[in-house]
């Protein structure tokens, strides 16, 4: 019996080589390289720069997880910074993993006491964002003092004039350290509502508080480190809430802190 020779047209040998697997078609891409920020307009904006990705049609920014942008430029600034910055590359339908920038503020909660009451005691924010209690005798933590309390009477406790202080003031003798962190009473009793804390220039004031402190009381925080009273890359900001104020002297506080250095947005984690 003779065999047929049977000849497959060239079309359908290519269609059977795609089907068999083998395909140049691009399954992923590389997310951006080297992010960097730059705090801007007062602390209210990051500036933010990264590094082209090769063959990327473009690249988009997210602020917790919503998307602000999507175009083909290697910068961004961002300007409602929120909690988490993020920012992909992507080339048609695909798209990278974001890197992040974390932004979000530290919240913690103490109780410090005036500086006449058995447990004088300073607070100061660690590099973790955290609030510390440090006795206000501990000279080795000086540096780390944030802010004080005093009644500005010597030898007794008065809980009606209790002021946060600034360490670079002391009513009683030198300094603590050369930080004059600046105070102002938010109009609010509502740590929550604060999602920025206000501007430089704006009425803070300093060595203490204006006024004594009161329970419910909410204060804009900035820590002004050298030069004082503009805005450099020593300074933070934060937002506090006075929960109690005891006959000891106590002062329980609410804290929320921003880590990124003049940063302003405090947003409630």
């Amino acid at each position: 019996m003779l065999k047929k020779l049977v000849i497959i047209p060239g079309a359908i040998l290519a269609a059977l080589f795609i089907f068999s697997g083998c395909t140049t078609e691009e399954t992923e891409i590389l997310p951006p390289e080297n992010l960097q920020y730059t705090v801007t307009s007062d602390g209210s904006g990051l500036s933010l720069t990264w590094d082209a990705v090769a063959d990327a049609d473009g690249y988009r920014v997210y602020v917790d997880d919503d998307l602000i942008y999507d175009g083909t430029s290697t910068s961004y600034t961002v300007a409602n910074v929120g909690k988490e910055i993020g920012v992909s590359a992507y080339k048609g339908d695909l798209e990278s993993d974001r890197v992040t920038i974390d932004v979000a503020p530290v919240t913690s909660s103490l109780t410090i006491y005036e500086r006449s009451s058995t447990g004088q005691s300073a607070m100061g924010w660690n590099s973790d964002g955290v609030a510390v209690s440090y006795s206000l005798l501990d000279t080795a933590n000086f540096a780390n003092f944030h802010l004080y309390l005093d009644d500005f009477t010597p030898g007794q406790v008065v809980p009606a004039e209790i002021h946060f202080v600034a360490p670079s003031y002391n009513s009683q003798g030198v300094s603590f350290n050369d930080i004059e962190t600046g105070f102002k009473l938010a109009l609010t009793t509502s740590l929550d509502s604060i999602s920025i804390a206000d501007p430089v220039g704006s009425g803070y004031v300093s060595p203490y508080t204006q006024d004594p402190l009161v329970v419910n009381a909410v204060y804009h925080i900035w820590v002004d480190t050298q030069p004082y009273g503009e805005l450099n890359t020593g300074d933070h900001f934060a937002k506090v809430k006075v929960i109690a104020i005891g006959t000891d002297g106590s002062v329980q506080l609410q804290c929320v802190y921003q880590k990124v250095s003049m940063l302003r947005w405090l947003p409630t984690p």
